[in-house]
């Protein structure tokens, strides 16, 4: 998918087909570019082929997949050098333990299974500000 100039990128990492669609709606309102995984493989597949060109600007990731679990999708964005500072929300219907995990292996912040839609959006812009004016945005 080619970035529409100014615009921001999400990859988002959900299995369930209705939630993929209800985050992609939500973010592609907020102007995004919406990449979707529907699996583990998918994600990390798409992961290690992002060039500094086409990586997105943040990442959603629900930690229950199939045939890999979302620790292992954000291991893989934190292991390559051109996702590895780009913000992660992690999200799941999990235990606090869970989510403390996903928080261990890199993920920025971490949602429980129902959240807000939107106070998860605001927090991927925020994060994704906040990396533009630490200068990664650009790769820097």
């Amino acid at each position: 998918m080619e970035r529409q100039e100014g615009s921001r990128k999400i990859l988002i990492v959900e299995d369930e087909k209705d939630l993929r669609l209800v985050y992609s709606r939500l973010f592609s309102g907020r102007g995004y570019d919406v990449e979707t995984a529907v699996s583990g493989p998918d994600a990390i597949a798409k992961i290690r082929g992002y060039t500094e060109q086409n990586r997105p600007d943040g990442f959603l990731v629900d930690i229950w997949l199939p045939d890999e679990s979302g620790y292992g999708v954000i291991r893989a964005i934190r292991e390559n050098p051109v996702t590895e500072h780009r913000p992660v929300i992690a999200m799941s219907a999990t235990t606090e333990a869970n989510l403390e995990k996903a928080r261990g292996a890199g993920a920025d912040t971490a949602y429980r299974k129902p959240f807000d839609f939107k106070k998860v959006a605001v927090c991927m812009d925020e994060l994704i500000s906040a990396d533009e004016e630490l200068g990664r945005s650009e790769g820097v």
